[in-house]
């Protein structure tokens, strides 16, 4: 990251015993989020909507694609990668490439980008699941693009958190409320409005009898997974600057 546009902003590779810095390649932005990894290629994207795809082993340079966003916010999201595929930019340039050559699949027509997020996008089976702050959470089908709904009431308009998918469910905090969504069709199976703050980015953890994730004021919160009862919470300190969870 180099918010002052030094030419210091990299992506870095590390030996996974030792620590020791096996190669680094400088980028022309910051890289603010997730990035991924498939057919031995390192994907990355920064906040200049380029995008890279980097040799794993040596950190060369395989491509790079300037993506279309349509002009300002600056993006924040963090891509993912399937198969032979990546997905990665917003709205209106969101998109899928192929790994091997960088050569465009589809774009999203769905739906335009509003106030940049810091979600990364969730693959749920066939259904690619987005968002923007301050607009919705979306899907579209993951081979073709297609757009397929969005949900933006009941705070889920506030899209700081991205979904964990697990076993055909979507688990997410957005605005005051936990929920859990069907993906194929958008429909919100569950709804608990809570007392906490959850305007973080905290993806939750879903464990055998528990749903886990962070708050903004109240530390760390467990719910029941089958009941959503409140089961525990652990107040932690407070932070110095704000963080990912």
């Amino acid at each position: 990251s180099d918010d002052n546009v030094n030419s210091k902003s990299a992506i870095y590779a590390f030996d996974l015993l030792t620590g020791k810095e096996l190669w680094k390649y400088p980028v022309k932005n910051s890289i603010k989020n997730t990035i991924a990894y498939g057919i031995e290629t390192i994907l990355a994207q920064d906040t200049e909507a380029n995008l890279y795809a980097l040799d794993a082993a040596s950190g060369k340079l395989k491509w790079t694609h300037k993506m279309n966003l349509g002009g300002f916010p600056y993006l924040t999201e963090g891509l993912v990668a399937k198969h032979n595929l990546v997905y990665a930019g917003t709205g209106a340039g969101l998109s899928a490439y192929h790994i091997g050559n960088g050569r465009e699949i589809w774009t999203n027509q769905g739906w335009d980008k509003n106030e940049a997020a810091t979600t990364t996008l969730t693959i749920a089976e066939n259904i690619l699941i987005s968002g923007s702050q301050w607009g919705a959470l979306y899907a579209n089908n993951l081979h073709t693009g297609e757009f397929l709904w969005k949900l933006s009431e009941d705070g889920l308009n506030n899209r700081g958190a991205s979904p964990t998918y697990l076993d055909g469910k979507l688990y997410l905090i957005s605005g005051k409320s936990f929920f859990i969504i069907e993906p194929k069709s958008g429909k919100i199976l569950k709804r608990k409005e809570l007392n906490f703050n959850l305007e973080t980015t905290s993806t939750p953890l879903i464990t055998k009898n528990e749903i886990i994730f962070g708050t903004g004021d109240k530390g760390l919160v467990a719910l029941d997974k089958e009941s959503l009862i409140l089961k525990w919470n652990i107040q932690t300190r407070p932070s110095k600057i704000y963080t990912v969870l």
